[in-house]
């Protein structure tokens, strides 16, 4: 009784979509024979899910919260109102059902964290008409959703930021310093720009830094409401670049670049918040503890107009070894040159095709997180 396959199709292959972009399509049905349809459903459905622990006394308690995002259902082919021994004939064959449903302008990004997710899905029930079993079939397609975030309409992006650290050393009875100021130019950016890092580092001390490490951290926030208000913070490292270190009694100044990998805009609305911030270590010899510290960063999906992203290593530029996360691993990677194609050029057809690209890749790599967690697509989705 079952079709030979039931198919969604989005004419967007990335599945990647913009929060108040219309997302099209069809549902293909393909027969062996002629059948009575009942109905062709169809349901948009987008949902932030979190699963938290909190301790009470010498126990642990699990508990959960749902929050809707979209739920809208609509008929391609009948309606609920029919009569269960109705329908319209469909003979064998293919049949394409077109779709077309414009997402709200305020729904958060697709997101897959350690303690929950945002996801969204197109569901498709397609039912039989004169079927006492009122057998059915199921499918359903994940995608993406991206919240645009303009950043030239953010305040104080565009300004530089500078990192002081300092940490001084005992030996033979006086205070060695070790001074270190860290800048970049803006702290708004986009995936695939290259952030510019200047490092003036003045060791005076008898102890050498052996490595210096730049950590792109994202920084998840889940926020509970009821039974009563608990908020879970988790900071997940996505990539790193390793340096050189820095002699006892010597300085140095260096210019780096950081390439950002395709991530998800910042997000500070709804009940999963997330940010990113830069992390300088200084990693010291022997049992001294390290130094270290932050500038918060800014992702957004526009980049800043006035500013120039680097595309290329210089050749004053220290090389560097990329140490990426497998989840965060994008084969192939065409965003090596994407930095410095976004805010050179000035043509508006040509911007709006890289931000297309920006989200394509955006949803390939945002797929691939969400259906390694099975846990996470059951408890989202159910069983379907």
């Amino acid at each position: 009784m079952s079709p030979k396959i039931l198919n969604i199709c989005f004419d967007n292959s990335s599945k990647a979509y913009y929060a108040g972009q219309k997302v099209e399509g069809h549902v293909q049905v393909e027969l062996e024979s002629e059948k009575l349809i009942r109905n062709i459903e169809i349901h948009f459905e987008g949902k932030t899910y979190m699963f938290l622990t909190r301790k009470l006394q010498n126990e642990e308690e699990f508990y959960t919260k749902e929050e809707n995002h979209l739920d809208y259902t609509e008929y391609l082919l009948g309606s609920n109102l029919m009569n269960s021994c109705a329908g319209k004939s469909l003979s064998a064959g293919t049949h394409s059902f077109p779709f077309a449903y414009v997402l709200p302008g305020d729904i958060p990004s697709t997101i897959c964290g350690e303690k929950g997710s945002v996801s969204y899905s197109v569901n498709v029930i397609l039912r039989f008409a004169n079927d006492r079993s009122r057998k059915e079939k199921k499918e359903f397609e994940e995608f993406v959703v991206i919240s645009p975030l303009n950043l030239n309409e953010i305040p104080n992006v565009k300004e530089p930021v500078n990192l002081p650290l300092e940490k001084s050393f005992s030996s033979n009875g006086l205070n060695e310093p070790l001074r270190a100021n860290i800048s970049i130019p803006a702290t708004g950016y986009t995936s695939g720009q290259t952030i510019p890092i200047t490092m003036d580092i003045e060791n005076m001390s008898n102890v050498p830094v052996k490595q210096i490490k730049v950590i792109l951290n994202r920084k998840e926030s889940y926020f509970m409401y009821e039974p009563q208000f608990d908020v879970k913070h988790k900071s997940n490292k996505i990539t790193e670049i390793l340096l050189d270190g820095v002699d006892a009694k010597s300085s140095i100044k260096r210019d780096q670049l950081f390439e950002i990998p395709p991530l998800q805009p910042t997000n500070s609305f709804s009940n999963i918040q997330w940010c990113y911030e830069l992390m300088f270590v200084l990693k010291m010899s022997g049992m001294h503890e390290n130094v270290q510290g932050t500038i918060p960063i800014l992702l957004g999906t526009i980049p800043i107009s006035d500013v120039v992203a680097q595309s290329s290593v210089p050749d004053n530029c220290t090389s560097i070894s990329i140490t990426t996360p497998e989840s965060f691993i994008q084969k192939p990677d065409p965003l090596g040159c994407l930095g410095g194609c976004i805010l050179c050029c000035k043509c508006c057809g040509l911007c709006l095709c890289i931000i297309v690209l920006f989200a394509f890749l955006i949803g390939i790599y945002i797929l691939k997180g969400i259906m390694s967690r099975p846990h996470i697509r059951k408890k989202v989705f159910g069983e379907i």
